[in-house]
């Protein structure tokens, strides 16, 4: 059993290093379409100026603006595959873990019973070895063994639930 512990404690390493590296590629798609959006934000900006310079530049700055949605699109698509991609993970790192958890629990349950049966070996041997001498009666070893007020009681010395076998 620890061998397959071992093993799915390795996959679940493994597990976390893929959401970590899912959840960085999200952060950085999303980082690089904020910054997409920034430019395009500066050219609606430049093109609402209305100055001749502006319009010098205006079928350059449209052309730039429609690859710059292009971009935008396609990062939006990308973005959107990627937290596909991250969700995947998280649920992959989740179903690890819970198993890892499970394994644990039943190695840990495993070893204690393993140690009951030793305890109960050990026992069990320690009293093959030695003899089989019951303990006195509670009647033998108490005062109850003689005369109850100057009386002798028939049944040599037991008390009557030890001498009638109860």
């Amino acid at each position: 059993m620890t061998g397959r512990l071992d093993r799915t404690r390795r996959l679940l390493a493994v597990q976390r290093k893929r959401d970590q590296l899912s959840e960085w590629r999200l952060l950085e798609l999303r980082s690089e379409s904020a910054v997409l959006d920034e430019r395009h934000r500066g050219l609606v900006r430049f093109l609402q100026e209305e100055s001749a310079f502006s319009g010098m530049f205006s079928l350059s700055m449209m052309r730039r603006l429609q690859r710059l949605a292009e971009m935008r699109a396609k990062a939006a698509i990308d973005q959107e595959a990627q937290r596909n991609v991250y969700l995947h993970e998280r649920g992959c790192l989740h179903q690890a873990e819970r198993i890892v958890q499970a394994l644990e629990t039943d190695e840990t349950r495993k070893n204690a019973a393993r140690e009951l049966w030793k305890a109960i070996d050990s026992v069990a041997q320690r009293l093959s070895q030695g003899t089989r001498k019951l303990p006195n009666p509670p009647c033998q070893t108490a005062d109850l063994a003689g005369d109850v007020n100057g009386v002798d009681k028939p049944g040599f010395g037991y008390c009557a639930r030890c001498r009638d076998g109860r």
